[in-house]
C-alpha cells in the first residue's frame, strides 16, 4: 500500500508539470489526494508494530519527522525555481525512489500469523471491531481529535502563504524563507513531543500540544510587522508538530490485529477536516479578511484539545480491559481484540 500509493504520488506531480486544463489538474490532484490518505495509517502501524514499548514514540517521531524536512525541502525546491513550477512538480516526482525503497522493509509474518490463529479462535479481526466495545468511544474521539488536527494543518498550511505575502508583504522568496524556518520548528517539535508522551502518557502529551498550538497561533496573528513573525513561526510549528501524538496515540489504542483499520480510519475520516476548513478559512477570509479566517485555526486546535480529555479518558480504559485480558486470558472482554 505504501509502495503504491507512493509512486501514485509522484505519478501525479509529474502530471501536473505538464497539464495546463484545470479540470485535468484538479482530477490528478484529487487522485493524489487519494494516494496520500493512503499513507499514514499503514505507517504508523509499520512504525508501532516494529518498535514496540519504549522505544515506540521516539521511532515513530523519527519516521514522521520526515514530515517536516518533506515541507523543509519543498520549500527549497520553491525557492530554488521561483516561478518555474514546471520544475517545482518534475523535482517533487522525485518521491518515486524513496517509495520503491520500502520494497526493503521486512514484512510482518507475524501479523499475518496472529490473524490466523484469531480467526480459528473465531474471535472478529474485521473492520467492525473497532466499533465494539469499549474501542467505539476511542474510534468516535480519534475521529474528532484527527478531524480538528487536520482541519488546523490545512488551513494553516493552505493560507498563511498567502497571509504572509497579501497582508504582511512578504515576497516569493521572503516567505518560502519564513516556510523554511517553520518547518524546521516542526521537525524539533515531533521529537519534543514524543518524548513527553512518555513522561505524561500520550494522550496528555497531545492534549497539551494541542491548547499549546491554539495559544501560539492566536499570538502569531495579532504580532505586528514581520521581524517577530520569522521567529515566532517556528514555535507555531513546533507546537503544531503535536500532530505526531495523533499517529502514536491512535496505534497504541488500538490492538495489534486492527491497528490499521483503527489508524487508517481516524485518520481518513478525520481528512474531511482538511477539506472544509481551507474553504471555511477563505469564505471568513473573503468576508472579514485572512487575519480572520487564519483565526479558525486556533478554534480548531482548542475544541480537538477538549476532545482530548474524552480519547484520554477511553484509551486509559482500554488499557485497563487489555491487562484484564493478559491476567485472565480465557475471560470475555468488552474491549474487543487482544494486543
Amino acid at each position: 500500500m505504501i509502495i503504491a500509493s507512493g509512486v501514485v504520488i509522484g505519478l501525479c506531480c509529474i502530471a501536473c508539470s505538464q497539464v495546463v486544463d484545470y479540470n485535468a489538474w484538479l482530477v490528478i490532484r484529487f487522485i493524489n489526494g487519494l494516494a496520500y490518505g493512503a499513507q499514514l495509517g499503514p505507517v504508523v502501524t509499520i512504525a508501532a508494530d516494529h518498535w514496540a514499548g519504549k522505544h515506540q514514540n521516539t521511532a515513530t517521531a523519527f519516521i514522521l519527522s520526515s514530515f517536516p524536512i518533506a515541507g523543509l525541502s519543498a520549500s527549497f525546491v520553491t525557492k530554488t525555481f521561483a516561478g518555474d513550477y514546471t520544475m517545482v512538480w518534475l523535482v517533487c516526482g522525485l518521491v518515486i525512489i524513496p517509495a520503491l525503497l520500502m520494497l526493503f522493509v521486512p514484512s510482518d509474518k507475524l501479523s499475518a500469523e496472529q490473524v490466523a490463529l484469531q480467526a480459528k479462535k473465531g474471535e472478529s479481526v474485521g473492520f467492525g471491531s473497532i466499533f465494539e466495545g469499549n474501542l467505539k468511544f476511542v474510534t468516535v474521539f480519534a475521529i474528532i481529535v484527527s478531524f480538528m488536527n487536520m482541519a488546523g494543518v490545512w488551513a494553516l498550511g493552505t493560507w498563511l502563504p498567502s497571509w504572509l505575502m497579501n497582508e504582511r508583504g512578504l515576497t516569493t522568496e521572503i516567505m518560502a524563507n519564513f516556510s523554511m524556518v517553520n518547518y524546521f520548528g516542526g521537525f524539533l517539535g515531533y521529537f519534543f513531543w514524543s518524548w513527553l508522551g512518555k513522561k505524561i502518557t500520550n494522550p496528555k502529551s497531545l492534549i497539551v500540544g494541542y491548547f499549546a498550538t491554539a495559544a501560539a497561533m492566536v499570538v502569531y496573528i495579532i504580532m505586528p510587522g514581520t521581524d517577530l513573525l520569522f521567529y515566532w513561526g517556528p514555535v507555531v510549528y513546533f507546537c503544531q508538530a503535536v500532530n505526531v501524538m495523533c499517529s502514536i496515540t491512535f496505534a497504541a489504542a488500538f490492538p495489534r490485529l486492527i491497528r490499521a483499520y483503527g489508524a487508517g480510519t481516524c485518520f481518513n475520516v478525520g481528512r474531511i477536516g482538511s477539506i472544509i476548513s481551507p474553504y471555511t478559512t477563505a469564505v471568513i477570509g473573503a468576508a472579514l479578511g485572512l487575519t480572520a479566517g487564519l483565526a479558525t485555526v486556533p478554534i480548531f486546535y482548542a475544541v480537538g484539545g477538549l476532545f482530548g480529555f474524552g480519547l484520554n479518558r477511553f484509551v486509559k480504559k482500554q488499557e485497563s480491559l487489555e491487562s484484564q485480558e493478559i491476567l485472565e486470558p480465557d475471560g470475555e472482554s468488552d474491549g474487543g481484540t487482544e494486543k
